[in-house]
């Protein structure tokens, strides 16, 4: 087997977000390979006629820029310094295929999801790491 040379690292900046940044992290030590971290926010607005909302895009900039304020709390927490820092996508949709199509696009070797998300259970692993494994064109470590 020929070591990684491409990974993406798909976190929800839920509680299993370090252990899954921390694996990703050794694994592309271990090979010399790149690591992109990428956090998907899904938006789904409320449905009916009752609500007045902001437009779709200033929610998603809203959601996008919390992620960004959480995601380096979690990089400040375990001690990745900022020359260190790996590339990093915020970014907004179905988290399944936003993770595939970006490993689609990176050519990704390998990508690095953990196991329970913010989407619920479905069996022994979430609806988006399943999703994950159905969909991406390369090798997925689900870290547990």
């Amino acid at each position: 087997m020929s070591a990684y040379e491409r990974i993406v690292c798909a976190i929800d900046l839920g509680p299993q977000s370090e252990a899954v940044l921390e694996r990703a992290a050794r694994i592309a030590a271990d090979c010399s390979a790149s690591v992109t971290v990428v956090h998907v926010v899904d938006y789904v607005p409320p449905l009916g006629e009752d609500h007045i909302l902001p437009p779709l895009e200033s929610v998603e900039a809203d959601l996008l820029a919390a992620a960004r304020k959480r995601l380096d709390a979690l990089f400040e927490r375990i001690g990745v310094p900022e020359a260190e820092k790996h590339d990093v996508q915020l970014l907004s949709g179905k988290p399944a295929n936003v993770i595939a199509d970006l490993a689609e696009r990176l050519e990704a070797d390998l990508v690095v999801i953990g196991t329970h998300g913010r989407h619920g259970m479905r069996g022994l692993l979430g609806s988006t790491t399943d999703r994950v494994l159905q969909r991406a064109g390369c090798d997925v470590l689900v870290v547990h």
